[in-house]
């Protein structure tokens, strides 16, 4: 990149322009180690070989720029190359703080929407525990050993002393009998 802009002249003047890029050259040459460890203490390695191009195309595009009663030329140069690579980093920073704000307001969203399932799953679960507790108690009783113990009616039918079919037609009626409460209980939350 810096050998490209070198060869070309922006104003005709090629003679001068040849003397500038000469010049350009040994003050990297002479320069250019120091001025990129500045920059590689501040960026990546790849970034520093960006920014100490950047400082010294400005500075051959604008000789005017350095001062040498104010400082040397290398002094001058290692400001330059700071500012620019703090200024690369910062933007860098601003970059990840901005992509990190974005992930945190869609993880916030995506906590919301959890957190509003949630508040659902609460309320409809003690709205299945006012219905169960609705329920004639052997109903009561051979529903939850099924549901919420996780047993089968032959295991409950064994556990409670009951004939198979007993056990499945109190099920049965249990659970048309919750279908009920639960659908009037919709009924009643929306109108």
């Amino acid at each position: 990149m810096l050998e490209s802009t070198i060869c070309r002249s922006t104003d005709g003047r090629e003679e001068a322009a040849h003397l500038d890029a000469l010049r350009l050259e040994q003050v990297y040459r002479e320069h250019g180690r120091r001025l990129l460890a500045i920059a590689a203490s501040i960026v990546p390695r790849d970034e520093a070989n960006e920014v100490l191009d950047d400082a010294l195309l400005s500075w051959w595009r604008s000789p005017s720029a350095q001062d040498p009663v104010r400082g040397s030329l290398i002094g001058w140069l290692a400001i330059v190359v700071r500012r620019k690579a703090l200024d690369r980093r910062r933007a860098a920073l601003r970059r990840s703080a901005r992509d990190q704000r974005s992930f945190d307001a869609s993880r916030f969203e995506r906590d919301a929407a959890e957190a509003a399932c949630v508040e659902r799953d609460v309320i409809e679960v003690a709205r299945l525990r006012e219905a169960v507790a609705t329920l004639p108690e052997e109903q009561r009783r051979a529903l939850t050993l099924a549901y919420f113990g996780g047993h089968t009616h032959t295991e409950i039918a064994e556990a409670l002393a009951l004939p198979l079919g007993t056990v499945k037609k109190r099920i049965a009626l249990a659970m048309r009998r919750l279908r009920r409460e639960l659908a009037e209980g919709d009924d009643r939350a929306s109108g």
